[in-house]
């Protein structure tokens, strides 16, 4: 049987309303470019031994928590002792919100350019406990040159869970490259 993994993407988030519809008027029109990203190769590198799940999350652009959460809840059924959670970016900082908050029993948790840092109504956990209790094995995956979320981020994030092991990186961004060996890697060894 397959082992599940399932991917939690990344957005923004905003305090206030108002805030969102300032970055629309600043920037009214995002460009996505048609680069493959480590997200939709994962599969295929990781092969027929794991099923890759990438559900979509409401309203990238302006996330909210509850309504992710909602969503996630019908992700349980997907989730068992053997399952991997990577989070990147926003996506991490729901999986730290929602798993400090509920206890779940997976193999690996892996945070990917994510940190402890409030975006709006994603909030940082004071307490820990239930991810370290939960997760076999927890990586934390930050390079230094990340524009998006700042490195310290992760430092933070990596003294709430000691348990975790933080990969640092030189050159990496926020992890929109093509290619993640070295998370296949770990995938598969642990």
């Amino acid at each position: 049987m397959a082992r599940n993994v399932i991917i939690i993407h990344g957005g923004d988030s905003y305090k206030k309303y108002e805030e969102y519809l300032q970055v629309l008027q600043s920037n009214p029109v995002r460009i996505k470019d048609n680069l493959k990203s480590w997200k939709s190769s994962l599969q295929t590198q990781l092969g027929d031994s794991y099923k890759v799940i990438v559900p979509e999350f409401p309203n990238p652009q302006n996330a909210h928590y509850t309504e992710w959460q909602i969503v996630f809840n019908h992700l349980k059924s997907y989730i068992d002792e053997q399952t991997i959670l990577i989070g990147h970016s926003l996506g991490g900082m729901f999986l730290t919100q929602y798993l400090s908050h509920n206890l779940m029993k997976i193999a690996q948790l892996h945070l990917v350019a994510s940190g402890l840092s409030s975006e709006g109504s994603f909030l940082a956990p004071s307490d820990c406990t239930a991810i370290q209790l939960g997760s076999q094995s927890i990586h934390i995956w930050h390079s230094v040159d990340d524009e998006v979320v700042p490195f310290a981020s992760s430092l933070a994030l990596k003294k709430s869970i000691p348990k975790a092991h933080l990969h640092q990186f030189v050159g990496k961004g926020h992890f929109n490259q093509t290619e993640f060996p070295e998370l296949i890697e770990m995938i598969v060894q642990c």
